[in-house]
């Protein structure tokens, strides 16, 4: 480097010219920017990574499922869904256990709905909660018998089940949806394995007037 007032070769990291005494100007040097866009680049990468890997492990826990002799049924992740279009079964509809090897637990919001052939339906013993309005509309259906695994029932469940006289409920049910029973004029009778105390504490609205409940100290007015 020279110096711009008289030429002299300047030393290296001198600020003045050691002949005139000219200042030298400052080198600015140029910052870098590549090592702060590799390491954005990097976090962007894993971070992209790691949302791909959720998803691939998301698609990997919804399993389906059917089976041959049943193709009115599809199973995800243990929820059933009914196709009525499919379905060439008699009135009477019983739901099996396991689905093409995996265990039948719930059943799916509006599963049965508006199923207007179906009088009467077997649940199975796996089976842990009910969907809102899994039944509804189903204008035939004249009783349901709920197994002792079932902890809960959806909102109007059996909204519109018009026919349906008699319900067995568990002493296991935990959780009562709302207007489970809404238009159910029919119903009469209750069946409920425990003291009519016990019964008088459920959360159960819309009881037809004239019912009964059967419990395990007697018959009583089910409302």
């Amino acid at each position: 480097m020279l110096c711009n007032q008289c030429g002299q070769p300047l030393p290296q990291d001198t600020r003045f010219c050691p002949v005139c005494g000219t200042p030298v100007p400052i080198r600015r040097r140029r910052a870098r920017l590549w090592p702060a866009f590799l390491t954005l680049l990097l976090i962007f990468s894993f971070g992209f990574g790691v949302f791909l890997a959720s998803q691939r492990d998301k698609a990997a826990d919804t399993i389906t499922t059917s089976d041959k002799s049943t193709p009115w049924f599809t199973l995800k992740n243990g929820v059933l869904f009914f196709d009525q279009d499919r379905y060439s079964g008699s009135s009477e509809l019983t739901v099996p256990q396991t689905i093409g090897g995996q265990t039948v637990t719930a059943l799916s919001d509006e599963c049965f709905a508006y199923c207007t052939d179906l009088v009467i339906v077997h649940l199975p013993q796996t089976l842990t909660a009910i969907g809102d309005s899994a039944f509804y509309g189903c204008t035939s259906l004249r009783g349901i018998r709920f197994p002792e695994t079932l902890r809960s029932i959806g909102d109007n469940a059996f909204d519109g089940c018009i026919s349906l006289e008699a319900v067995c409920i568990p002493y296991s049910l935990q959780r009562f949806g709302d207007d489970l029973f809404r238009n159910c004029h029919k119903l009469a009778y209750f069946f409920y394995p425990a003291p009519y105390a016990y019964w008088k504490a459920l959360p159960i609205d819309d009881i037809p007037e004239d019912s009964f409940v059967y419990c395990a100290d007697g018959i009583y007015p089910a409302k």
